[in-house]
């Protein structure tokens, strides 16, 4: 006997045990095992409509046929998706085109209107120069200069290269002529205050008001850092702010008399006397830094120029 029908008639006699000794107990019992088999039997029979096994099979039919038109939905569905995308994609890369010559049109169109804007400023200058008006003068050159400085960046290195030379050719047009407006009104003050001079009467009231406005002028012209090419990009001198123009031009003499002294073979240009180099920059700034903090720092002040601090600049 193998195991397996050990096994079965064990587990007999602990589940019907004395049933088993009477043949009406075993003939109840093979009528329960009959009806129990008819009743799987019935279960797993695929033909009958109520059999669970059958009925669990339809079942599944249906899902797969309801999943296989899910599936087939959703490939209908990517299909036209994909269509769809393959038709926005070119209408995208249409408008991208269209985008881009919008954006090179509006660029042509600023870069014309800066280019008219700096002409209409510069025939404006040309009318005011002949009329010898100095004060629409300025204004017309400070307006190009803004232009300048707001696109002293722009990718265009053609138009910045354009507005460039129309800003250097018409700075040094009215720097010249604002220093021979300068120069005369210098002399008419008896500037620089040197030797002689210091025994000539104070300047009158008018001169120095022309001063003033003159000075002005030269504020008003002098270029912005965006547009300034430093002289001394490295070393001690580039830490140092550039001399406002009318300070620049109003040292020119004192320059001129240092050099003259202190250069070349002149007796008095001896490197065993630094002292008489300082000695007379240092009586010039005296004699000089008091007109200038009166007369000339309120200009500065008045223009919001406040980084500027004048009897500074003329020591330098």
């Amino acid at each position: 006997m193998n195991l397996e029908n050990e096994d079965l008639i064990r587990k007999l006699n602990e589940n019907y045990g004395s049933q088993l000794f009477t043949l009406d107990g075993c003939l109840k019992l093979k009528e329960q095992f009959d009806r129990e088999t008819k009743t799987i039997t019935d279960e797993l029979d695929l033909s009958s409509e109520h059999a669970t096994v059958a009925i669990t099979l339809r079942n599944a039919a249906d899902h797969c046929q309801i999943i296989a038109k899910t599936l087939s939905d959703g490939e209908s569905c990517l299909e036209k998706v994909r269509i769809h995308l393959e038709e926005v994609d070119a209408v995208k890369a249409e408008l991208e085109a269209y985008f881009e010559k919008l954006n090179v049109l509006e660029c042509t169109a600023q870069y014309l209107k800066v280019i008219q804007s700096i002409e209409d400023l510069c025939d404006q200058l040309e009318v005011h120069l002949k009329s010898n008006d100095d004060e629409l003068c300025t204004t017309a050159f400070a307006n190009i200069t803004e232009i300048a400085r707001h696109l002293a960046d722009t990718p265009a290195i053609h138009l910045r290269s354009y507005i460039k030379a129309k800003v250097d050719y018409w700075f040094g047009i009215l720097r010249n002529k604002l220093s021979q407006d300068l120069d005369h009104v210098l002399k008419a003050i008896h500037w620089p205050f040197v030797n002689a001079n210091l025994s000539i009467e104070a300047p009158g009231e008018g001169s120095l008001r022309k001063l003033q406005l003159i000075v002005e002028y030269l504020l008003q012209i002098d270029l912005p850092e965006e547009l300034v090419t430093p002289l001394h990009p490295h070393g001690l001198l580039s830490n140092f702010l550039p001399l406002s123009l009318p300070i620049e031009l109003m040292i020119a003499p004192l320059k001129k008399r240092f050099l003259f002294h202190f250069y070349g073979s002149r007796k008095t240009n001896r490197i065993d006397k630094p002292e008489w180099y300082f000695t007379k920059i240092l009586s010039w700034i005296r004699d000089h830094s008091g007109f200038v903090d009166k007369w000339l720092q309120p200009v500065v002040d008045k223009m919001g120029l406040y980084h500027i601090e004048v009897k500074v600049d003329i020591s330098l």
